[in-house]
């Protein structure tokens, strides 16, 4: 059913991916912050590499779209950490 409704047209980079990566870094930070449960942590781990095979798994993106993807998922998941962090040291 999902081949017959998705189109040829693939994405580069992946936001799929790039947002399921961002939101990893930021859900872990947090579950870091305030001592979680590690198997938590492995929910969040799981989550998006689900979010990113899937990508693959229903063709929706190719190998090159995932890897862009989580590239820009890192640098601004990175960066917005990073001026988070300052902000909160700051203030």
């Amino acid at each position: 059913m999902m081949y017959a409704v998705d189109t040829n047209g693939n994405a580069c980079p992946s936001l799929h991916v790039a947002a399921a990566v961002f939101s990893f870094m930021w859900l872990q930070t947090v579950l870091r912050t305030v001592h979680a449960p590690a198997w938590t942590k492995w929910i969040n781990t799981f989550w998006c590499a689900g979010i990113c095979y899937s990508t693959l798994a229903v063709k929706q993106h190719l190998l090159i779209d995932l890897l862009a993807g989580g590239a820009l998922g890192l640098v601004a998941g990175w960066l917005s950490l990073r001026v988070a962090m300052r902000d909160q040291e700051a203030g």
